[in-house]
């Protein structure tokens, strides 16, 4: 039994691993996409990475999963232009 919770936490670690890695990845295009977004609220330091994705879906008035799917299915384009308001 306590060897599938360790699987669990595993697991889940190496998810954070996987969105942290991405993150560093789009962070730049992500926030051309949703100007809103401040420094301090796209920083974060080591452990801090769920509560940055709480300040970003705050911001973006989202859920913190909808904000990690949406980080975790980020399609990098270098060509994206953000929409002019």
């Amino acid at each position: 039994m306590e060897k599938d919770m360790n699987t669990g936490n595993l697991e889940n670690q190496q998810t954070v691993q996987q969105l942290e890695n991405k993150w560093r990845n789009i962070s730049s295009t992500y926030s051309k996409r949703y100007p809103a977004l401040t420094e301090e609220d796209i920083t974060y330091n080591d452990g801090e990475f769920d509560a940055m994705t709480e300040r970003i879906a705050n911001r973006t008035k989202r859920t913190k999963k909808e904000v990690q799917n949406e980080i975790q299915n980020w399609e990098d384009d270098i060509h994206y232009i953000p929409k002019m308001e």
